[in-house]
């Protein structure tokens, strides 16, 4: 169930997501309305730039020049205009040079079409009404053939009539493009930038539940610890009178009689009593190392003739012969992972498989047994955790600490075709208190 730690990180990185689409999306209609007005703005220019070039060419009064539409570019210059052309029934005459884009585009009278920076806007120039189009007009009744007057500003009176192409950069526009794209990568960074933000608080705020959650085990155990010492130190001493009386007893007892059994069962559980000392005081002490160069083989070896002798079947898949490890303490820890194999599963072998894992060695102990039940897959490792009756609780945690104090890692999970399977990872290299 989320608490409230863990939900304000999550609210915050969807509200951040939300806020930052929010500006992205203002971001872009902003952009696209200013290109739109900017678009209007150019074909404004374009539109206002032909009616100054077409008033230049009526007022000259006869068929431009190359001369005289350079003079008309000149005038208009300040609209941004930089080609200027007048084609007169297949003649050209122009005035600067023309945008390459808008090259191959057919000009069709009417239209404004733009390449990159330049715009072009095509005009038709002709009498009013149509004038050239269609055959000339029949002659008034009684005269001979009368030919309409040639017109020396627009050609002659049959055929297509001229066509101006006016190419300009409108500045204006291009300037208002300039400053929409601006606001646009600007408001796109802010909005990854406020996403960036609300991803980073909530890291932050997981690795600081994560921080005072090992804080708190971490005082957990030490204050366990330094209880545990205490009662073990406590314990030991009486114990030990306790233990060794009981066995005089027993020796002493006749065997079958029902007083030599009591005897034998106080002293198996002042045994019992003194595995549990012997693990508080493992516990206590299982953060601190003596390392050295130590054989992994002879190490496995040695818990395996311990406590799974005829049980135990060991595969070495290519370990190194050396290793910086406190070998006396692994051997303890692996110690207790077979024997919980072992008791885990009455029949079958129990599989101990040794291999180099890149930068580390994995031991790998696995039984044949009902494995472990789903989510507590952690919670065995917890000190004083146990499903057995006689059990400490302390074995897998003492193991976890040695393997972690190894700068490696001791998991456990159920393996494929049933029982459970415990990974310990070992660093190559000096552990702590090496």
């Amino acid at each position: 169930m989320a608490t409230a730690s863990t939900r304000w990180p999550l609210l915050s990185v969807v509200f951040g997501a939300l806020t930052a689409a929010a500006l992205l999306a203002s971001v872009i209609l902003s952009w696209t309305g200013v290109h739109a007005a900017a678009s209007t703005v150019a074909r404004g220019d374009a539109q206002h730039a032909m009616a100054r070039v077409q008033n230049a060419l009526d007022a000259l009064g006869r068929p431009p020049t190359a001369d005289d539409l350079d003079a008309i570019r000149a005038q208009v210059a300040s609209e941004g205009v930089v080609y200027l052309s007048v084609t007169d029934h297949g003649d050209e005459i122009a005035s600067g040079t023309p945008a390459t884009g808008l090259g191959d585009l057919v000009p069709e009278p009417g239209n404004v079409d733009r390449a990159g920076e330049t715009w072009r806007a095509v005009g038709m120039r002709g009498p009013p009404h149509g004038l050239g189009h269609g055959p000339p007009p029949p002659p008034p009744p009684g005269l001979g053939p009368v030919h309409p007057p040639f017109d020396p500003l627009h050609g002659p009176p049959h055929g297509p009539p001229p066509r101006v192409i006016v190419e300009l950069v409108p500045h204006t526009a291009l300037a208002l493009e300039q400053r929409a794209t601006i606001t646009l990568a600007v408001g796109a960074l802010a909005a990854l930038l406020v996403l960036a933000t609300s991803l980073a608080l909530r890291r932050a705020a997981a690795e600081r539940e994560r921080a005072l959650r090992t804080s708190e085990r971490t005082k957990h155990l030490t204050s366990l610890g330094e209880m545990s010492a205490v009662l073990a130190h406590e314990i030991r001493n009486p114990l030990a009178s306790l233990k060794g009386h009981a066995q005089l007893l027993e020796e002493s007892l006749p065997e079958g009689t029902r007083d030599r059994a009591k005897a034998e069962r106080v002293v198996k559980e002042a045994l019992r009593i003194e595995r549990l000392t012997t693990d508080l005081l493992a516990f206590v002490r299982s953060g601190t190392l003596a390392p050295r160069q130590a054989d992994p083989r002879a190490v496995v070896r040695a818990a395996i003739e311990s406590v799974g002798a005829g049980r135990t079947r060991f595969t070495d898949l290519g370990a190194p012969e050396r290793a910086p490890i406190d070998d006396e303490r692994v051997r303890g820890a692996l110690e207790n992972l077979i024997r919980n194999a072992i008791e885990a599963a009455p029949e079958g072998d129990v599989e101990v498989t040794l291999e180099r894992d890149a930068d580390a060695i994995e031991i790998r102990v696995r039984d044949h047994g009902p494995g472990i039940k789903a989510g507590d897959e952690e919670k065995i490792f917890e000190p004083f955790h146990t499903t057995r009756v006689h059990g400490t609780g302390l074995g897998l945690s003492v193991a976890r600490r040695i393997a972690e104090a190894h700068a490696g890692s001791l998991t456990a999970a159920n393996a494929q075709g049933g029982g459970a399977l415990f990974t310990m990872r070992l660093a190559l290299q000096t552990p702590r208190g090496g």
